[in-house]
């Protein structure tokens, strides 16, 4: 049975001027040793534990595998006779990724349930402190021109798993410390916030929403954005229309039967997916992070 795998788009930026290049914390976590399991690491926040499993480096590019140890909840199995208790002590939950260095372009496996890349860039800094990055998604091709559009009459978020918010400051620092209130106060597993212009002629100042937006799609370990979207009239007389930030980036899927493969072989149908991804947007990632 084919499976689909999505591939997802990210900008790596530094939190700090202080924070190596990417690249060079990857590489760090996969010189832990030579045993994956001398590479793991455990997540304090929630005790997940995170390994490096493949590493390999070749000119402008880094690609490799980096895998959730799951070693409890661990379901059960089924046999034809019923549920039993799986055997297994551990399961590992795996995300591909290729990354080109002067773009600062990651390309990542989508794999909410199992491994992400905010777990990966908590992973990178549990090893290093000065190595913090934000990963904010690629937009597509067209979700910033229709943003340019815009006279923006509405702004929505929607904020979960809510922990200390980081200083970030501007209206992003202001809705994710007000998500925080709100939690604490009524126990909300998610808050959901949306500004609006009344009617201004003018809308909502799309600079400080556009930084709102930069940011919150950047990634934070403390909150996970569930939903990030503008509306208003577009100039062009093209109506009201949404853009979903959610949706409306780079990504691509295609579908791969792994079903009868090992894990090495399962590892290159993978990252076979991804080098195809970056060769078909190869020319707008160029032009998007300034390199065209």
């Amino acid at each position: 049975m084919d499976t689909v795998v999505w591939a997802h788009f990210f900008g790596i930026e530094k939190r700090t001027a202080t924070a190596p290049d990417f690249e060079d914390a990857v590489r760090a976590v996969w010189e832990l040793g030579e045993e994956p399991g001398e590479r793991e690491l455990e997540l304090s926040a929630d005790d997940t534990r995170i390994r490096i499993e493949r590493f390999t480096e070749q000119g402008d590019w880094i690609e490799g595998e980096v895998v959730r140890v799951q070693t409890s909840n661990i379901p059960p199995e089924a046999f034809p006779e019923g549920l039993q208790r799986s055997r297994a002590q551990s399961q590992g939950h795996s995300m591909v990724f290729r990354y080109h260095k002067r773009m600062h372009v990651l390309l990542a496996e989508k794999n909410r349930i199992g491994m992400t890349v905010s777990r990966f860039l908590r992973y990178l800094k549990r090893n290093d402190p000065l190595a913090r990055y934000v990963a904010p998604p690629t937009a597509d091709e067209d979700s910033w021109a229709k943003f340019g559009r815009k006279t923006i009459s509405r702004f929505s978020v929607g904020i979960s798993a809510i922990a200390d918010p980081a200083d970030i400051g501007g209206v992003a620092g202001a809705v994710s410390s007000a998500s925080k209130r709100l939690h604490d106060m009524t126990h909300a597993p998610t808050v959901h916030i949306s500004m609006y212009s009344g009617g201004a002629e003018d809308g909502l100042e799309k600079g400080a929403i556009r930084g709102a937006i930069e940011t919150l799609l950047g990634g934070d370990p403390n909150y996970e954005v569930t939903a990030l979207s503008v509306s208003g009239e577009d100039e062009d007389d093209r109506g009201s229309t949404a853009i979903d930030f959610l949706d409306d980036v780079l990504r691509e899927r295609e579908e791969i039967d792994l079903t009868e493969l090992d894990a090495d072989q399962s590892y290159n149908e993978r990252i076979r997916f991804l080098h195809d991804c970056f060769a078909t947007h190869i020319d707008y990632l160029e032009r998007y992070y300034g390199m065209g």
